[in-house]
């Protein structure tokens, strides 16, 4: 069942099922009004996943170092299965204040999403991010939302790039525009921390790349190009591989904007393959021939 504990403004606590035996629960802001206790109990379940996900070491950034002042400003997506409920998977996103044009705007920054290894596969992605967004889309009234991202992953640069509008980097054309700009560098002259980049890191404006990016805190997120996932478009690994120092360890700093444009292509993706849609433009097939000798034709 749905279970709505607490919305308002700036704060959301949602529980709803997503099927197969699995519930997902939004938390938006939860460190402006969560209690201690249930606080860290939230927290563990962030750091059960992340122990099992990430393979050398731990991760200090973020969500992940219990913070109460971090917390005030994430996002958590949080899903659970079995009996009892144990946690799978979780994406930790950010609101970042910025200025744009003389007025305060908050930000969407993806931030970390991780799926235990026994729960990879099952696209529990869509769940961590997608839902989250649109619900944020739509409690904001169908503004526009600028997001970012930091990667060095073919698979997630390329997903930023064709899922959101105006993104950049992405393939094709440069979109950008003062507004890309002007979020790239507050975020780093004022939000790296959110994303475990360290202060001796340094921004390449021109490329929108950070250089030296794991030293604060994401450190044991570096991985070599050959580990790193591909994009189901061979390009974006080659955008990768051709601009960043996977050595240094380079990320990529990705802006663009959520939008009705985004939730309708979202949208049609999804009712692409119903039987109902699908049945409704399958080319009819060709009449049987009667008489003919052997199947009808295909």
């Amino acid at each position: 069942m749905l279970r709505l504990r607490t919305l308002s403004r700036r704060s959301m606590d949602l529980e709803f099922p997503i099927g197969r035996g699995r519930t997902c629960r939004v938390l938006e802001r939860p460190g402006a009004w969560m209690d201690s206790a249930e606080l860290a109990r939230i927290v563990e379940d962030l750091r059960v996943v992340a122990g099992a996900a990430v393979r050398h070491g731990t991760l200090a950034y973020g969500a992940l170092t219990g913070e109460r002042e971090r917390l005030a400003q994430a996002v958590l997506t949080i899903v659970y299965e079995g009996k009892p409920l144990r946690p799978v998977a979780f994406s930790a996103m950010a609101w970042l204040p910025v200025e744009l044009r003389g007025t305060k705007r908050d930000i969407l920054h993806l931030g970390l999403a991780l799926v235990h290894p026994e729960a990879r596969g099952r696209n529990l992605s869509r769940s961590v991010y997608g839902v989250t967004m649109l619900l944020l889309f739509l409690r904001g009234g169908l503004k526009p939302l600028w997001v970012t991202n930091v990667s060095q992953v073919p698979s997630a640069i390329g997903s930023f790039a064709t899922y959101f509008d105006d993104a950049y980097p992405a393939l094709g054309a440069d979109c950008r525009t003062p507004a890309h700009f002007a979020i790239a560098e507050q975020v780093i002259a004022r939000h790296r921390q959110a994303f475990g980049v360290g202060e001796e890191a340094e921004l390449d404006l021109q490329r929108f790349v950070i250089l030296d990016a794991y030293t604060g805190g994401s450190d044991n997120l570096k991985k070599p190009f050959t580990e790193a996932a591909r994009h189901r478009r061979s390009s974006y690994g080659r955008l990768c591989l051709g601009t960043l120092d996977y050595e240094r360890g380079d990320d990529f700093l990705q802006v663009g904007r959520y939008t009705a444009f985004v939730v309708f292509r979202c949208f049609l993706r999804r009712v692409r393959h119903h039987p109902w849609v699908a049945a409704v433009f399958r080319p009819k097939a060709p009449p049987v021939q009667l008489g003919h000798d052997g199947p009808p034709p295909v």
